[in-house]
């Protein structure tokens, strides 16, 4: 399963080999492009053979419904299976999520060193404002060592690796997504509002409750069978 933002990565995809593509609209939580699922989804469904998945923007059977009009053959919904019961994201960050609205996300690079979109927190809000933090990084780049368990060595090694990759991602994004990736654990983890930070899409604005997933995907079916029979009823 290859996840692309841009249709030519979907042509890419197919053609090394990924037996289903995800498209990712700007609409999403974390690394969406430019493109919005609405001008994404066809695009890439004109160019491709295999599966397609549509992400960004996603929450509920109308949603589906759209989705399935435009050529996808499915969608993933991040932010929606967020606020669930069964999701172990911490239930402060849960109940911000129920409070917020389309327009309580922030889109930038400075969440993780690449394109992204969060959740607006008083962090969030801090990080679009301050430049680099190189002392918060390199704090951030140890934490994440200890994490992952590595010696220096090690963790230098892999991060020498990274930057000479074929995606080749720079010190500057590595230490940003170091950063991200300890603020993101705060939210997940303590549910610290103040220092936390969650990728979140504009589909908060539709998610009123917290159901079980069961209950998400049952209702959403039932949704999307409904608005496909109301939508026939034009012909």
């Amino acid at each position: 399963m290859g996840t692309i933002a841009m249709a030519k990565h979907a042509v890419k995809a197919e053609q090394l080999g990924c037996d289903i593509i995800v498209t990712t609209g700007h609409e999403a939580a974390a690394h969406g492009d430019v493109a919005t699922s609405m001008v994404l989804i066809p695009l890439v469904a004109d160019q491709i053979r295999v599966p397609l998945v549509a992400a960004g923007g996603f929450n509920d059977g109308r949603g589906l419904a759209a989705a399935l009009a435009l050529g996808a053959d499915a969608v993933s919904m991040g932010t929606r299976f967020i606020v669930t019961q069964e999701c172990h994201v911490h239930d402060n960050f849960k109940n911000l999520c129920l409070k917020a609205t389309e327009q309580d996300t922030l889109y930038s690079n400075v969440f993780d060193g690449m394109p992204g979109r969060a959740l607006k927190t008083p962090r969030a809000e801090a990080m679009m404002k301050e430049g680099f933090p190189l002392f918060k990084s390199v704090k951030s780049a140890f934490e994440v060592k200890r994490i992952l368990n590595l010696t220096f060595w090690k963790f230098f090694k892999l991060s020498w690796n990274i930057t000479n990759s074929e995606e080749g991602r720079s010190i500057l994004m590595q230490a940003r997504q170091a950063n991200g990736m300890v603020k993101h654990l705060k939210a997940i983890n303590e549910g610290d509002e103040k220092e936390g930070i969650l990728f979140a899409g504009q589909s908060l604005g539709g998610i009123r409750d917290i159901p079980t997933c069961r209950e998400v995907i049952e209702r959403i079916c039932k949704e999307a069978e409904n608005t496909l029979k109301n939508c026939n009823r034009f012909n």
